[in-house]
């Protein structure tokens, strides 16, 4: 048995061991067909564990990759493209788009790939609601930044241009990056737990409360028909993702506009970075 013990352990890749009993971060990895998903957790891995092909639709099946970094485990889950179900034939595939959509809502953090040759398109829009749907926190990784020409594009409006079409999940950090040559790509499991922490934050309700009076002074609510809304009490009902019940002393739905800067404000308050958030408004 010892032998076999050790020899099992010098098998294990580098990176430290994990603590007993922790779960590792489960990271849904999706996108569409070929953005390169499966090549990002091989170059993650240290090791080609999955296939890598040109051939659109190489990956059918949810592949789960257990590597651990810095005494941290994480779950890497390889999912099949993403592609309209009208535009798939093979039945196999269908399948395994199936499971690519259960597989995210069983993660802990959904990490979407896009390709810096072509982005945002149509279905990484489709991709991006089914991520913001499940509630689970997201990062966005754009990906084959290293065929980019860095004299005549510039990030920034990389970024503008991937917001301007996923505008509603701008909360989602966006981290360029290259399965190629490994540039950045350890920043998806830094960012993965950055995000993770802030879609499992619980604030007091005591502090919450201080925050909505606070709010409430600087910026006065209204409601959707114009009229100015009384803020009474807030408080969190639940977390991953961070929901909040806020109960108004006036009747009328609140304006989608102040609803928004409300989240948002919450969201910059608070750090609850990458993950999306939920406010439900009660009236008396």
């Amino acid at each position: 048995i010892g032998p076999l013990e050790e020899a099992v352990v010098a098998a294990l890749p580098a990176g430290g061991s994990a603590a007993a009993g922790e779960e590792p971060l489960r990271i849904a990895i999706v996108g569409r067909i070929n953005v390169g998903k499966s090549s990002l957790v091989n170059r993650l891995a240290g090791e080609e564990r999955l296939i890598v092909s040109e051939i659109p639709g190489t990956t059918r099946d949810s592949t789960d990759t257990l590597l651990v970094r810095d005494g941290k485990p994480f779950c890497l889950v390889d999912t099949a493209g993403i592609r309209r179900m009208a535009a798939t034939e093979d039945g196999r595939e269908k399948a395994g788009i199936v499971r690519a959509k259960a597989s995210m809502r069983r993660a802990d953090i959904v990490c979407l790939v896009l390709d810096v040759r072509e982005f945002p398109t149509r279905q990484d829009a489709r991709i991006a609601q089914l991520a913001l749907e499940s509630g689970r926190p997201l990062v966005i990784a754009l990906n084959k930044w290293d065929l980019v020409d860095r004299d005549t594009v510039r990030p920034e409006a990389v970024r503008d241009r991937v917001f301007r079409k996923l505008g509603f999940v701008s909360y989602a950090p966006l981290l360029f990056v290259s399965a190629r040559t490994g540039q950045r790509i350890v920043k998806i499991l830094d960012t993965a737990e950055q995000v993770h922490k802030g879609a499992t934050t619980r604030v007091e309700t005591s502090k919450l409360n201080q925050f909505l009076a606070r709010t409430a002074e600087t910026h006065p609510p209204r409601l959707k028909n114009g009229a100015r809304a009384k803020l009474r009490y807030i408080t969190q009902k639940s977390v991953s993702p961070p929901a909040f019940i806020l109960f108004l002393g006036s009747k009328g739905p609140l304006s989608p506009t102040y609803e928004k800067f409300f989240l948002e404000s919450l969201r910059e308050e608070y750090g609850f970075v990458g993950t999306p958030l939920k406010l439900i408004v009660r009236t008396s």
